[in-house]
Formats: structure tokens, sequence, C-alpha cells
């Protein structure tokens, strides 16, 4: 293989664990500005009853994706459906500005992210590391 720097190679576990714990940084953001700057207020006013219900499910789960990614626990599962909640809050994005504030590239970004974590695996200092 032609490389300029073919010693750069040996720290590739380095840059999986730096997409892992910003992808992981990005869902417990998200998770956090839902409940102490936005509210719950949007999820009462567009899904009625279980606003409530749908706020606390949905934050809890970015806040547990979040914390199992910075963690390095379950890397694949927490990046698979870190994927699909990435996705859902794009489709979210554009109908929802207030739940889903960022812009849809960002979101479009940490599913690709959180997505190549199912074929990266967790990198360096992850707990699931294999062969262990």
């Amino acid at each position: 293989m032609l490389n300029v720097w073919p010693d750069l190679l040996a720290y590739e576990q380095y840059a999986i664990a730096l997409l892992r714990i910003g992808v992981a940084l990005f869902f417990l953001t998200h998770a956090w500005r839902t409940l102490t700057l936005w509210g719950i207020g949007p999820f009462f006013t567009e899904f009625g009853g279980w606003g409530r219900w749908v706020a606390r499910f949905a934050t809890t789960l970015q806040a547990a994706v979040g914390t199992l990614l910075l963690v390095g626990a379950w890397t694949q599962v927490a990046g698979l459906v870190g994927a699909l909640i990435a996705l859902k809050l794009t489709v979210l994005a554009r109908r929802f500005p207030m739940i889903a504030p960022f812009s849809r590239s960002t979101y479009y970004l940490a599913a690709l992210v959180s997505f190549s974590l199912l074929f990266l695996g967790g990198g360096l200092f992850a707990v699931d590391v294999p062969g262990i």
C-alpha cells in the first residue's frame, strides 16, 4: 500500500475512539439540551397526552446511547440505535425545529458516524474490546 505516512496507520484505534467519543458527546449534549433548555413543551403541543412519555423516552434513549458510546460498552448496538435516532432527528428537523434544532447535515453526520461504529467497533479505551 502506497501511503505518504504509513506509520500513522498504527493509530487507527485512536481515531475510532475519537469518533466514538465525539458522537457520544453529541447524543449526551442533545439529551441534556432537550431536558434543560428546550424542555418538553413542544412534545405536549405536537403529541397531545403522550407528549410527556414521548419526551422522557426519547431523552432517556439518547442519554443511554451517549453513555454507552462514551464508555465503549455495547458499541455496535449503541451505534446502530444511535444511527436510527439520528435519522429520526433528521426527519424531525424539518417539521419540528424546536425538537431537533441542529441542521439536518449534523444529524446525517451523526448517523453516518454511529453506523460506521457498527463495523469499526469501539476502538481504544472501549470496554467491549474483542479478544480480552
